[in-house]
């Protein structure tokens, strides 16, 4: 197998370290057999193997920058060689010191997605974090591989972290990067990589004019313009078996962090002259970064969109309340927030609208739809509303007077119902609000109704004890009934009536 070859049949091979913790509940396909053998092109036709049969357990059996963890597997190969992998490391860690345990390592599980033009791995728990990596093959116009990783914070606190992508060791021939290797190119024109420079390209043979290429140039783009986290450290030197960046970054509670970048191979046939293959993959990485909103995010979910720290974002969603007139406490309060709107990005049909409503009152109501309905007692109350879109959050905030009202306004009874072949009644009473329905009285059996929501029901009266023995004997009795409506956040509502049972005719 020439290093062509085996560059084109690894590159997954890199990717295909993950924990079988689960998948994104965005990702849609079919779990496959743990090889994880597919075949994939993007728009150049260029192959992207995946490719696991060389080691059953790759990233757990290999040798490499001093570890060793039991053998390299059935043909002697590092499983993550010419293409790079993910490390995870505590903030300002030597990279040069990363060990298997900071690695993003697994079993060869993944999902086929996006019209198996994807493939996405479980999820896999680096320093706190949740971490989960897919790869993505453009279906063209533009060339080469979408490498996505997104870091989820579970926990309660903030988490910094720095996240590798490469080979930071000096494993010979990771991102295709050995003693044959030069930097080509550059984002900022200087050929020598900075924090400062968005993209680079490499070539395994010295840009001399004339000279004929050997393995296809490659382009590595690991940050897009107006994106709000750069890289803080790169290594890409000539000569070299080490290359790779790594951006420090903080992850709030709850929130997700997604990093973007890309591998593009580039060749010119039929002559292929190293300069040739540079411009090319030049051009490409230029490409990358004018490429618009929906090239970069097609397929990813919402969360991943809002997430991307190192691409643009699309514009944040706006909140908006209704502002609240008229509020009393005899009726819910209706809070609004229909008119929250996420920016409309053209071929970003997940963009297309908010993806989520979360309301909270200063009583304690929740709520996730685009409007609250909530009983409040009298006073002065503020509700806040958060809405997500595929730019990320925006928070919404309304005050509002409740004035006081009866409490009987939240419970009105209505007609009675008399069965004298039974000596009973029913009594219909409508609840204004969410809550429960107890009829009581004496000589009168309790019954008690729940209510999701608001809405009438019909509550049954019958006599007990010695109302009822006054009835079966004197066939008519006189009773009081008592109906009330507790609700969380509302004032306890009552009303009674008086009613005559009859039995016969």
């Amino acid at each position: 197998m020439t290093r062509v070859q085996q560059r084109l049949h690894r590159l997954v091979l890199a990717l295909l370290a993950l924990a079988a913790f689960g998948f994104a509940p965005g990702a849609t396909g079919s779990a496959l057999a743990a090889d994880c053998n597919i075949d994939l092109h993007d728009g150049g036709n260029y192959l992207f193997d995946l490719d696991t049969e060389e080691s059953e357990t790759p990233f757990r059996s290999q040798t490499y920058g001093g570890f060793d963890e039991g053998g390299l597997g059935a043909e002697e190969q590092d499983a993550w060689d010419s293409w790079g992998n993910v490390f995870v490391a505590s903030p300002g860690a030597d990279l040069e010191e990363l060990t298997v345990d900071e690695m993003y390592v697994g079993p060869n599980e993944c999902q086929l997605a996006l019209g198996d033009r994807e493939v996405r791995f479980p999820i896999l728990p680096l320093e706190g974090l949740q971490v989960q990596r897919s790869i993505f093959v453009d279906p063209g116009p533009l060339d080469g591989a979408r490498l996505l990783t997104t870091l989820r914070n579970p926990g309660g606190a903030p988490v910094s972290v720095t996240l590798v992508q490469g080979d930071p060791i000096g494993n010979s021939g990771n991102l295709g990067s050995d003693g044959s290797t030069f930097a080509a190119a550059t984002s900022d024109g200087t050929g020598v990589a900075t924090p400062a420079s968005a993209w680079g390209v490499t070539t395994d043979n010295e840009t001399l004019p004339g000279l004929v290429a050997g393995d296809p140039t490659l382009a590595h783009v690991w940050d897009g313009p107006g994106g709000a986290q750069r890289i803080s450290r790169v290594g890409m030197e000539n000569a070299q078996d080490e290359l790779f960046w790594a951006w420090d970054v903080t992850v709030p509670p709850g929130a997700t962090a997604a990093f973007i970048s890309y591998e593009i191979q580039q060749e010119t046939p039929p002559d292929r002259f190293v300069l040739d293959e540079v411009g090319a993959a030049v051009r490409q990485a230029q490409a990358r970064q004018t490429q618009s909103l929906a090239s970069l995010f097609q397929g990813m979910s919402p969360a991943e969109i809002a997430g991307t720290m190192n691409w643009p974002r699309p514009p944040a969603p706006t909140a908006a309340i209704k502002p609240v007139a008229k509020a009393t406490s005899a009726a819910p309060v209706v809070l609004d927030g229909s008119a929250s709107a996420a920016a409309a990005i053209p071929g970003l049909p997940q963009c297309a609208g908010i993806s989520t409503y979360a309301w909270r009152t200063d009583d304690g109501a929740t709520g996730s739809a685009p409007t609250l309905s909530h009983a409040f007692a009298p006073g002065m109350h503020r509700a806040t509303l958060t809405v997500t879109g595929c730019g990320g959050t925006a928070t919404a905030e309304t005050s509002f007077d409740v004035a006081k009202a009866a409490d009987a306004k939240l419970l009105i009874l209505g007609k009675v119902r008399l069965n004298r072949s039974k000596g009973t009644a029913t009594i219909r009473a409508q609840a204004l609000v969410a809550g429960t329905l107890t009829l009581a009285g004496k000589g009168v059996k309790k019954v008690t109704r729940k209510l999701a929501k608001p809405g009438t029901v019909v509550l049954p009266v019958k006599a007990v004890g010695k109302v009822r023995k006054a009835l079966l004997k004197r066939g008519e009795a006189k009773v009081k009934v008592v109906v009330t409506l507790t609700s969380p956040g509302a004032p306890k509502a009552a009303a009674t009536k008086k009613l005559p049972l009859k039995l016969g005719d």
